[in-house]
């Protein structure tokens, strides 16, 4: 019979585990230097403000080319329901909350397919792409933003048609992988057990018709379902890597197929990640993957803490990996975190390219959107 041997520690060894555990508990218990401001409240839209339809998606995301993240949702009245952003200015979203516009009566796509406002064509402005078509010859379709709003061409950019759209249950992005400024259509493909995240990319001209261009190995990990999946760049090379929660309890942790030049890495699928054990987050708060540090890695954020003390904590991404001080910035203590049957995004809204929490704050009937800004030392 094998027994386990021993765990033989050096004194150098528990002076570092000492330290990480340190750190940890420190930014739990205590506001550091990178502690959100006490005015989580800087960044607004009118009071009042037309919210959207709650059956039809909402973004953050920017269409004007400003590097300033602009609030779009679907308004009007039926059959001239159209897309409208808010656009953000310096000093807020405008007081002109339908300054940018896609024809009356769009094409909003199928209601249980994924829709999308992201960079398609390299013009810094992001796209509204969704499904639309009949079976069996569906495709994805983006209507283009332009320097007036969403182009009266609401069919510009177009996939092929009867694209794989990818599994229902496992998630679909649209991302750009191959750094070339457009979001390219990712999701999951195969037969079981040989299911592979698979990328139709983005072209001058549409979608690539070879959809299957881009790709992870074979019966990639998908990571847990009851846990979010991002696509996001966590190391800095203008390509989306695949990041996920892997392992088992209680050493889950957060690990990221990375991006290269010729599809996700096939070598080692599990090349980023954080520390076993990682805090998740609450599951019934949002958990985001995006830069608030601006260094143009995408860092883990999420609700952390004990009620009525919750705050928004930010694990860094860095050179090697998720950072060990996994709460390394922070907003307050007991933050606003919004109404939880409407939207919450972190995107950059004041282009400093830091990502900043927004979500729904007030009263009714002057509920207004609110953004906590991320600043050098944390949110403001």
């Amino acid at each position: 019979m094998n027994l386990p041997k021993p765990l033989k520690f050096t004194f150098i060894t528990l002076l570092v585990i000492f330290f990480v555990v340190i750190a940890n508990y420190s930014a739990l218990t205590q506001n550091s230097a990178s502690a959100f401001s006490t005015n989580q409240y800087g960044f607004n839209s009118i009071r009042g403000i037309d919210q959207g339809y709650g059956n039809l998606p909402r973004f953050l995301a920017d269409v004007n080319a400003d590097n300033r993240a602009d609030y779009c949702r679907f308004v009007g009245d039926s059959p001239n329901i159209f897309l409208s952003c808010n656009l953000a200015t310096p000093s807020g979203f405008s007081i002109n909350q339908y300054e940018f516009n896609s024809i009356r009566g769009i094409d909003q796509g199928y209601g249980n397919l994924p829709r999308f406002l992201a960079d398609v064509n390299a013009d810094k402005r992001a796209d509204y792409c969704r499904f639309v078509g009949d079976s069996p010859n569906i495709f994805l379709s983006c209507n283009l933003a332009t320097p007036s709003g969403f182009s009266i061409n609401q069919y510009e950019f177009n996939s092929i048609r009867g694209i794989d759209q990818g599994y229902e249950n496992l998630p679909r992005f649209l991302a750009d992988v191959n750094a070339d400024n457009r979001a390219d259509y990712c999701r999951f493909v195969g037969d079981s057990p040989n299911i592979f995240l698979s990328c139709n990319l983005a072209t001058v001209s549409g979608f690539s018709i070879n959809q299957y261009e881009f790709n992870s190995i074979r019966g990639i990990d998908q990571g847990y379902e009851n846990l979010p999946r991002f696509l996001a760049d966590v190391n800095a090379d203008k390509r989306a890597d695949y990041c996920r929660f892997v392992g088992n309890s209680p050493n889950v942790l957060l690990s990221c197929n990375l991006a290269t030049a010729s599809g996700f890495s096939i070598i080692n699928q599990y090349e980023f990640n954080s520390i076993g054990g990682i805090d998740q987050g609450y599951g019934n708060l949002p958990r985001f993957l995006a830069d608030v540090s601006a260094d143009n890695r995408a860092d883990y954020c999420r609700f952390v803490g004990d009620s009525p003390n919750i705050f928004l904590s930010c694990n860094f991404a860095t050179a090697s990996g998720f950072s060990i001080n996994q709460y390394e910035f922070n907003s307050i203590r007991g933050i606003d975190q919004g109404y939880e049957n409407l939207p919450r995004f972190l995107a950059d809204v004041n282009a400093d390219n830091r990502a900043d929490y927004c979500r729904f704050v007030g009263d009714s009937p002057n509920v207004f959107l609110s953004c906590n800004l991320a600043t050098p030392s944390g949110f403001r």
